[in-house]
C-alpha cells in the first residue's frame, strides 16, 4: 500500500507522510471520456446484467468476493438520471448529487460512478 501514489503513509515505518502540494489544474480523470473508460468497454460483461445495471467481480480478490455494481452507460454521479437513481433504490438530495449508496454502505470517494 505504501507504494501506491495515493498512500497517506511513508514507506519507512508507516508514519503519516507529509502533505504534497496540490496539482493544479487537476489532471483529467482516467475514464472521464467514455472512449477511455474501462467500465464502458465491459458494459456487456458481468455476473448479472439488465438493461440499466451490470454486476461484476473485481479480479484478484479472494474470499469474500468483491463485487461492483455499474450502470451500463457512462455517467458522473451528478448527471445520473432520476430513473436510474430510483431503480437502484437511491434518492437525490435537493441541489446535490444522488445518494445511491444502499443503507449501511460506505461513502463514495469519487464523483464518477464508473
Amino acid at each position: 500500500m505504501t507504494g501506491w501514489d495515493i498512500s497517506p503513509f511513508d514507506p519507512d515505518g508507516l508514519r503519516l507522510a507529509p502533505l504534497r502540494p496540490p496539482v493544479l489544474p487537476w489532471p483529467p480523470r482516467h475514464g472521464e471520456d467514455p472512449a477511455d473508460c474501462d467500465a464502458c468497454r465491459g458494459r456487456d460483461e458481468g455476473i448479472r446484467l439488465d438493461d440499466r445495471w451490470r454486476l461484476s467481480r473485481i479480479g484478484g480478490v479472494g474470499v469474500p468476493p468483491a463485487l461492483v455494481l455499474h450502470p451500463r452507460d457512462h455517467f458522473d454521479l451528478a448527471d445520473l438520471p432520476e430513473a436510474l437513481v430510483a431503480s437502484y433504490g437511491g434518492r437525490r438530495p435537493a441541489g446535490g448529487p444522488p445518494d445511491v449508496r444502499p443503507q449501511g454502505a460506505g461513502c463514495a470517494t469519487s464523483r464518477e460512478l464508473h
